[in-house]
């Protein structure tokens, strides 16, 4: 609307706040995210501690994918969210 009526200046001062907007943002939601992981790999740990469940247990094959999900979307680590895909699913024939 700004740029209709003429007023360069306006648009300007509008423009970077927006942009400062955005870049506070994404770090809020990278820190969300992050966040989000250590939530999972606590979730994890007490699985693992509460009891010793098969390779083929749904809960761990579940966790599993989520995990794989996370690296590969999230952390941007296609590489880990790979080699944990093929673990479980060594383990899951070892069985």
């Amino acid at each position: 609307k700004e740029e209709s009526r003429g007023i360069e200046d306006h648009v300007n001062i509008i423009r970077d706040y927006r942009s400062k907007i955005e870049i506070e943002l994404s770090s809020i939601c990278d820190v969300l995210s992050v966040k989000k992981a250590a939530n999972l790999l606590s979730l994890l740990t007490k699985l693992l501690r509460v009891a010793e469940l098969a390779p083929t247990h749904l809960i761990l094959l579940g966790l599993a994918l989520n995990f794989s999900v996370l690296y590969y979307e999230i952390l941007n680590s296609p590489d880990h969210a790979c080699n944990l895909a093929k673990q479980v699913c060594i383990s899951c024939y070892v069985c």
